[in-house]
């Protein structure tokens, strides 16, 4: 797991920076669920694709 960032002169959590890292792989998961139609199926898709994106921070901070 990582430290803390210091990004001139202030320090940021590194759940921050796992939340970055995350933004691309999160945007490219939901081009293709989308594209497959998955979202289409959701009771609620911004509740599912905040699941998803919850799920992508995660998995970076077990993996990282």
């Amino acid at each position: 797991m990582l430290s803390e960032v210091a990004i001139g002169g202030v320090y940021l959590p590194p759940i921050l920076v796992y939340l970055v890292a995350a933004i691309p792989l999160f945007a490219g998961l939901r081009a293709v669920l989308d594209r497959a139609g998955v979202l289409r199926f959701a009771w609620h898709p911004a509740l599912l694709e905040f699941a998803m994106l919850l799920a992508t921070v995660a998995l970076l901070i077990l993996l990282v």
